[in-house]
Formats: structure tokens, C-alpha cells, sequence
């Protein structure tokens, strides 16, 4: 594999003579590569950073209301720093994935405590 002006190149070497087909031969295989080369404007962090840090937030606080409110605004912070190509990109997708993950445990544990809340109430008469 051969790469010129940014272009890659599959070269065929014939085994039995170990000679190489150049490029402008007739087996010459042009592969386009597009291997993240997204350009991402990475001096405005401040979204992705505030997406990582309320992502966090939301999944070790998922015991209160508050990891509600943290991992939505994760999920949004990430979805318009993706959307605006600005700051870094993995962080941006963290602070998503623990957005969604925060979100998942909290509807967990209210579907979990409305359930015992069910139980109580049938069992106990409440």
C-alpha cells in the first residue's frame, strides 16, 4: 500500500520474481480514504469540557433529581458541539455516552422506587 497526494494505492508484487507493478498499471487500485478527517475547531473547548463534566455529574449523582437535569444538558452540550465541528470530539462523544448512561439510571431507579412504592401501597394499604 502506497500512499501519494493523499490518495492510497494497492500495488500487486508478483511473487514468483518479487518485482513491483507501479501505480499507472492496469491492476493499480485507487482507495479513497476518509479516515476521520473531519476538521473540528479545537480552540472552543468550552462545550465539550461542559458535556464531559455534566455527563460525570449526571452518572455519579443518578440517586437525586439533579442527574436528570445533568444529563440532559450533557446530551445537549455534546449534540451541539458535534453539530458546530467545535472542540474536542471524544470528549464531546464521552460526555454524551455518560449523558446517556446517567439517564438510564435514573429512569432505573424511578421505575424501581415507583415499583416498591406499588408494593407498599398494595401490601401496607398506604
Amino acid at each position: 500500500v502506497v500512499c501519494h497526494n493523499s490518495e492510497l494505492y494497492v500495488i500487486f508484487t508478483d511473487k514468483v520474481t518479487g518485482s513491483d507493478r507501479r501505480p499507472t498499471d492496469i491492476y493499480q487500485k485507487r482507495i479513497h480514504a476518509y479516515i476521520m478527517t473531519e476538521e473540528y475547531d479545537t480552540e472552543n473547548t468550552g462545550l465539550s469540557i461542559a458535556s464531559l463534566v455534566l455527563g460525570i455529574l449526571g452518572v455519579l449523582a443518578f440517586s437525586t433529581g439533579l442527574s436528570f437535569v445533568f444529563s440532559i444538558l450533557a446530551i445537549v452540550f455534546a449534540v451541539l458541539c458535534m453539530k458546530k465541528k467545535q472542540g474536542i470530539k471524544g470528549l464531546a462523544v464521552a460526555g454524551l455516552v455518560l449523558g446517556i448512561v446517567g439517564l438510564s439510571l435514573w429512569a432505573l431507579l424511578v421505575v424501581l422506587l415507583g415499583g416498591l412504592l406499588g408494593l407498599m401501597l398494595i401490601f401496607f394499604g398506604l
